[in-house]
């Protein structure tokens, strides 16, 4: 797991791409949303699993097709 110190000098070297930096992950969420969220208003996992769902994918991020990876997700 890379801290964030770490992330950012892999964004310097091209290591990460900014698409795929964590650090970046949450740039466009709205203050309010932001703040929710860290306040354990919502459970981050459950959209994240939501997420993966509604894209048909597994944990590992392979297709495994919309209502599998409902049952995977237990959604």
């Amino acid at each position: 797991m890379k801290t964030a110190e770490e992330l950012k000098t892999a964004s310097f070297t091209g290591e990460v791409s900014d698409d795929n930096n964590p650090l970046f992950a949450f740039s466009t969420m709205t203050n309010e949303l932001l703040t929710a969220f860290a306040k354990g208003k919502y459970d981050i996992d459950f959209f994240l699993r939501n997420e993966l769902a509604s894209r048909g994918l597994n944990i590992n991020g392979q297709w495994i097709g919309f209502k599998a990876a409902k049952a995977e997700f237990k959604l």
